[in-house]
């Protein structure tokens, strides 16, 4: 029974230092290796105050196998209060997995990120939430497509996240919008069992976000027998498979007439796009018959730019 805390201490391929927070926990019980990550986006602060939470409170004598937690992943958009990329090369991490090592600042990062650490593990969870900009509805997506086994590992991370929606990706369809190098399909391209929690918005560090990521962690590894306790699986919830996203038709001011969450039929308006004086310019309309997972919470927006990500 053992807790080791690290600064993983790496160099980029141009000589800058990459400095990695992980929580090792370690039981006297066999037991699977899971990996969490948190602060994969550094202004996404309920992922990462959960993860510091749990790693800071858990009884050691609860826990069987391996539970390693990556409490911050990219420190420098943390410690510099920059959302959605990697101050350092202007690069989103969670476009860049597996990554490069002897890429660009990011890309290095996301190389060590996985081959140091997620590549180890039996099943990986990451942990997000609704950036600065962004407001949604609490959803968990999964990856399938590797073998039965990680498929079903990579559902039941879904099914005992706490969440009502659920998305599955398989990493062999080309149905929908799904950017590459996502963190957690890149973990089932490679065999580890894997899925992105998101709930909590627009940075905000609500107290509800924090204990539903904490809900999501102890019961994930409850079910898997990682952490003593039962697990209660989600009741009803809702499965989908595809993506579509929603882009902006002009640039301007955007005012949403609908909520993340809410179910649209096609053709639907999501808001309007005024120009800067005020005038109305045109309406933002949903293509196909879906549920708006998330969504931009600017009112700033350029022509072909985000404005939502509607699932079916």
């Amino acid at each position: 029974m053992k807790k080791t805390e690290e600064i993983l201490i790496c160099t980029s391929a141009d000589g800058k230092e990459i400095r990695i927070p992980v929580v090792r926990l370690e039981g006297d019980r066999p037991g699977p290796h899971a990996v969490i990550t948190a602060g994969i986006h550094g202004c996404e602060y309920p992922p990462i105050l959960a993860a510091t939470e749990f790693a800071r409170t858990v009884d050691l004598r609860a826990i069987s196998g391996i539970v390693t937690i990556v409490t911050i992943a990219t420190l420098p958009s943390f410690e510099t209060r920059t959302p959605f990329v990697n101050p350092i090369d202007g690069k989103n991490p969670n476009r860049f997995f597996p990554g490069d090592e002897n890429g660009t600042y990011t890309e290095n990062l996301t190389w060590h990120l996985f081959h140091d650490i997620i590549e180890k593990g039996d099943y990986h969870i990451d942990l997000h939430c609704g950036d600065m900009t962004e407001t949604l509805a609490g959803f968990c997506e999964f990856g399938t497509g590797y073998s039965d086994e990680v498929d079903r590992m990579s559902r039941d991370i879904a099914l005992y996240s706490g969440v009502k929606n659920l998305v599955e990706s398989n990493i062999n369809s080309d149905e929908g919008d799904l950017p590459p190098g996502l963190n957690y399909v890149n973990s089932v391209k490679h065999g580890v069992a894997g899925a992105i929690f998101e709930i909590g918005q627009m940075g905000r560090t609500d107290r509800e976000y924090v204990e539903a990521q904490l809900f999501c962690i102890r019961n994930v590894l409850r079910h898997f027998g990682n952490l003593d306790g039962e697990a209660v699986a989600t009741p009803d919830p809702d499965w989908f498979t595809t993506y579509e996203t929603v882009y902006s038709p002009a640039k301007g001011i955007f005012v949403r007439t609908v909520e993340a969450g809410d179910d649209l039929a096609a053709g639907d308006r999501i808001g309007e796009i005024y120009d800067y004086f005020g005038n109305y310019v045109t309406d933002v309309r949903c293509k196909k018959a879906a549920r708006i997972l998330y969504m931009t919470s600017s009112i700033a927006v350029d022509k072909d730019t985000f404005i939502a990500d509607t699932v079916y």
